[in-house]
């Protein structure tokens, strides 16, 4: 026995180690497939546009703006020149700080000039090059005043020629870095050395390069004057706002830094011109917000005959549809719209009914998708409220007293594509009024959606939030099905609901709404011809696995649910066990009124769906007390479970020849300790191997949990999938590690049931005392 033990678990080991070892292998390839670039595609990446939409469009657009510049850059009046009306004007210390600060929203616009702006759109497709200057000069190198060096200088650059400084300017403001080359200083430099101050911090004119060395467009100019002069050129990297002190000082005799010459500086240094420069305004770039213009597969009211409609369960828009076609085929309920789309692809469905918000984010990010042409009706997305709620009017008052336009700033950011705005503020208000719970979808971006860190966000928890403040109350968010959402209001359970729900008459005869905005009923179809995929297999199946697990650690939610999985099937699975025993010793005791209640009790649950149950427990039984849906779902498959275990032992007792008990008594045992010491432990080989199946059963069964609000595994899945829209690495994971998990527990169970049967072997009936 000892040695069939030892079999075992070393069979079990090893499996456990292949599977880990292929887990390993996969997950290393992907990683090196991560970072090595001969992985990649064959087609190059190009670079960014530098033509994308400004945000802003002309001078009046940017009253009441806050706009940017460099320290020590005096161009405030030229600002105010322009823009009289600006908000604020804000300094920075170098061009990175600038487009940080444009990027996460702190200013609408920087200064700077025509060569680093160019540089700047061209990097970053989010970035946008305002239509209009702010007027021309000319960059300058900076010399001490009355310096004798400028005239030599000057008479230097004049001999090198305009063709020979054009071509480093577009070598220097290009993409291209192969190029950006400087030449070595291998001229005899008989004139000496020169100290010249740089910033090394404005590409492409001066900045330090990846080996640490200043490069860039005014080093390059500055090199082809000194050999023409025959010096060395010391350089010394700084920020922007000490070149002109260093150069005062004396510390150096020529500065550059992308310096455009000015009345002002020229009180302060002598300056020699050696580049046309422009004052721009940089911005950011309008964010795409309509669907792709793609060719509908179904084209109009017509060519839905026959055809295939879904849309998620609890939206009751059936008749909507057939009031467009009423010769639609059939019409699907789907939980997520994830899965929704997932059928569309797969052809399952024709067309899937959603909002204007979640059907354009779709499109944008699938190319296989395309708009049907025509609207299916004009609606707003509403906070439900119980009906005749008294807070549903004060929510009203709230948001009508926020300014519509921050309504329509919040739309255009959770819409777009920068998702660097799209950061909820913190409720760093009081919170005088308390807390209010409020019942979330969360699987439907952008509207409301579980996101990067866990949290729950999206448009609808941003307008939440700026009532919230106005109210001076703090919410509660739980993410859950939209088809949970209602009816958690509706239990109590939740004061509000979210979800990018349309209102309807319907829904208004069971809710209350606060209307938020205008929304559209649309129908997502197939592209008429599918685009031609530009990336090879295993870039994209790179981009699929970065997407699902390594961007912004999405692994981190599928562990998590992991976690809370295996936490309900063993606390569920022992609980549930201790319950089964527990019954069939009430059952021995020969109570007429237990025994009934216990059958009426077993017949019930085992009579009823899983999630049934769990949903009566969640929204019912715990429907008035604040009690964690995680405690709850345990709680469920307790009772689940110990209906099952009752019901194994109670026939396997049953099943056991009668003649064991009447020895048992023979021997004068008690009816109680015949039962315990006799009958029992014989009924153990009967049971125990049907009861280590419904283990088995009891962890996939775990995977509705979702329905009450559990992250559970399959929850935390189907989140991802809603956010990278794939099904692939998502779904396969799930499988597998729900694979290893039941191998895993129907190992160990087999393990102890062989431990109990030795344990049971050795043991002999003593006697009585």
């Amino acid at each position: 026995m000892k040695g069939q033990m030892n079999m075992l678990k070393g069979n079990s080991l090893t499996f456990i180690k292949r599977i880990t070892a292929f887990l390993l292998c996969i997950t290393a390839v992907m990683i090196f497939m991560r970072y090595i670039p001969a992985f990649a595609s064959a087609n190059a990446e190009e670079a960014p546009s530098a033509d994308a939409a400004p945000e802003y469009k002309s001078f009046s657009d940017l009253s009441g703006r806050t706009v940017g510049m460099l320290t020590a850059a005096p161009f405030e009046e030229l600002i105010r020149e322009y823009i009289p009306d600006v908000g604020d004007i804000q300094y920075f210390s170098s061009p990175a700080d600038l487009t940080a600060a444009l990027g996460s929203g702190k200013i609408d616009a920087f200064l700077t000039n025509n060569a680093a702006a160019q540089m700047m759109v061209n990097l970053d497709s989010s970035l946008a090059i305002f239509p209009e200057t702010l007027g021309d000069t000319d960059y300058g190198f900076a010399f001490a005043k009355g310096s004798p060096d400028l005239d030599k200088w000057q008479a230097a650059y004049d001999s090198i020629g305009k063709e020979r400084i054009d071509e480093l300017w577009d070598i220097w403001t290009g993409t291209d870095d192969s190029k950006k080359v400087l030449p070595k200083q291998d001229w005899e430099g008989k004139n000496g050395t020169v100290k010249a101050a740089s910033c090394d911090s404005v590409p492409p004119l001066s900045y330090a390069g990846d080996s640490g060395e200043l490069m860039g467009f005014d080093i390059a100019v500055m090199l082809e004057i000194a050999k023409v002069l025959d010096i060395h050129l010391e350089f010394k990297g700084m920020e922007f706002s000490a070149v002109l002190a260093e150069v005062e000082s004396g510390k150096a005799q020529v500065g550059n830094s992308s310096l455009m010459i000015s009345e002002e500086r020229k009180k302060l240094a002598d300056l020699m011109p050696y580049h046309k420069a422009s004052y721009m305004l940089v911005v950011r770039a309008a964010e795409e917000q309509a669907a792709p213009d793609r060719t509908p597969e179904l084209q109009s009211s017509s060519d839905l005959s026959g055809k295939t409609v879904a849309m998620l369960t609890g939206a009751p828009f059936e008749e909507l549809v057939r009031a467009k076609n009423p010769d639609v085929g059939d019409v699907q309920y789907f939980t997520a719209a994830a899965d929704m789309q997932l059928a569309l692809k797969a052809g399952k469905i024709d067309a899937f009914l959603t909002n204007n918000a979640v059907a354009t984010m779709m499109i944008n990010q699938d190319a296989d998708l395309a708009l049907f042409p025509e609207s299916l009706g004009d609606n707003f997305y509403g906070f439900a409220f119980a009906k005749n709620d008294p807070d549903c009017a004060k929510w009203q008052e709230a948001y009508d007293s926020i300014d519509k336009k921050r309504i329509d700033e919040l739309w255009d950011i959770w819409l777009g594509t920068d998702d660097s705005k799209k950061v909820l503020p913190k409720q760093d208000w009081e919170g005088k009024n308390g807390t209010v719970k409020v019942a979330s979808c969360d699987s439907l971006p952008p509207m409301s959606y579980v996101g990067d860190s866990g949290e729950i966000t999206g448009f609808d928890i941003a307008v939440m939030l700026e009532i919230a403040k106005v109210l001076d109350i703090h919410l509660d968010l739980t993410g859950m099905e939209f088809s949970s959402v209602m009816a958690e209001v509706q239990s109590g359970k939740s004061k509000v609901a979210n979800g990018s729900i349309l209102t309807s008459d319907e829904r208004k005869k069971l809710m209350d709404f606060v209307p938020y905005h205008e929304a559209q009923f649309v129908l997502v179809v197939r592209t008429a011809e599918k685009e031609t995929a530009d990336t090879s297999f295993i870039q994209s199946l790179k981009d699929s696995f970065e997407r699902t697990f390594i961007t912004d650690s999405r692994w981190k939610m599928i562990f998590l649910g992991l976690l809370r999985t295996i936490v309900m099937a063993v606390c569920s699975g022992i609980l549930g066990t201790l319950l089964g025993f527990g019954l069939v010793f009430l059952r021995h005791k020969n109570n007429a009124v237990i025994n009934k209640l216990i059958s009426l009790y077993s017949s019930l649950i085992t009579g009823i769906p899983v999630v049934v149950i769990l949903m009566v427990f969640y929204f019912i039984v715990f429907g008035k007390f604040d009690t964690p849906a995680l405690l709850v779902s345990i709680v469920g498959f307790t009772v689940i479970f110990g209906a099952r275990a009752y019901g194994l032992i109670q026939n396997a007792v049953t099943a056991v020849d009668g003649g064991q008990r009447e020895a048992a008594l023979a021997l004068g045992y008690s009816e109680k300790l015949a039962f315990r010491r006799v009958v029992l432990p014989q009924s153990r080989s009967i049971y125990f191997p049907t009861l280590k199946t419904q283990f088995v059963m009891l962890l996939k069964e775990t995977s509705v949990a979702g329905y009450i609000t559990v992250l559970e595994m399959t929850r935390a899945v189907d989140l991802v999938r809603s956010r990278t829209m794939e099904a692939f690495f998502p779904l396969i994971t799930a499988a597998v590690i729900y694979f290893i998990l039941t191998w895993l527990l129907t190992r160990i169970i087999t393990m102890t049931e062989k431990k109990l049967s030795k344990k049971r072997g050795q043991r002999r009936i003593k006697g009585v005392d």
